[in-house]
C-alpha cells in the first residue's frame, strides 16, 4: 500500500528533468517523495521523513502525504502550506514524533522553486556554471512538533541549464552494504 502512494512516473516537464527514488530498509518506512502538477503548469515536490521505523512512521508518512495534497488545494503560499499541515500535524503526532519536510512549487515557465523546509536538510544545490555544490539548510523545525509556527517560504532557487537540485533523507547518508559498511 505504501508504495503505491509514490509516484507511478516522474513528471515530464519542460526544460527540466525530475525524478525521485525510494526504497524502505524494511517492508515499510518513514519516507516519502511525491511529485504534484498543479494550475499554471507548476509541479508541487515533497520529499518527507518521518522519525523511527516500521509501521507506525509508514502511517504518518501516508498522513503527511494526504494532508500536503490536501492543503495544496487550498492555499498557494508555501509557508501557508507547511504552516497549515504542522498544525494539523501537531494535534495529531502528540509531540513525541515528527516528520521532516522538504516542499516546493516549481515553477519551469520562470524557472525557479519556491520552497520550505521543515528540518529537512541539507538541501545540495549545483551550480553547473560555477561547479560548485552548495548546502542549503534546513528552514524551521520539523512539522508537528510544535503548533502555530511560521513557516516562510525561502528566496527561490533559480535554475540556469545543468544546475541541479538534489534532496535527501537521513536514510541516504545512514545506507549500508551488506557487510553494515
Amino acid at each position: 500500500i505504501q508504495q503505491q502512494l509514490l509516484p507511478r512516473e516522474n513528471p515530464h516537464i519542460p526544460g527540466f528533468e525530475v525524478a525521485g527514488w525510494s526504497q524502505a530498509c524494511d517492508e515499510t518506512g518513514g519516507d516519502c517523495y511525491d511529485f504534484q502538477m498543479l494550475k499554471g503548469d507548476r509541479l508541487a515536490i515533497t520529499l518527507a521523513d518521518a522519525t523511527g521505523h516500521g509501521v507506525g512512521p509508514a502511517l504518518v508518512i501516508a498522513e503527511t502525504r494526504a494532508l500536503l495534497r490536501a492543503v495544496m488545494s487550498m492555499a498557494e503560499d508555501v509557508g501557508q502550506i507547511i504552516h497549515q499541515v504542522n498544525n494539523l500535524l501537531s494535534d495529531d503526532l502528540g509531540g513525541d514524533r515528527f516528520v521532516t519536510t522538504f516542499f516546493g512549487l516549481l515553477d519551469p515557465g520562470d524557472s525557479l522553486i519556491n520552497y520550505a523546509s521543515a528540518g529537512q536538510g541539507p538541501l545540495l544545490v549545483y551550480d553547473h556554471q560555477q561547479r560548485r555544490i552548495q548546502e542549503l539548510p534546513a528552514t524551521g523545525i520539523p512539522l508537528g512538533i510544535m503548533p502555530n509556527m511560521e513557516f516562510m517560504a525561502e528566496e527561490p532557487i533559480r535554475f540556469m541549464p545543468g544546475d541541479m537540485l538534489v534532496l535527501l533523507t537521513d536514510g541516504f547518508y545512514e545506507w549500508s552494504n551488506p557487510a553494515s559498511e
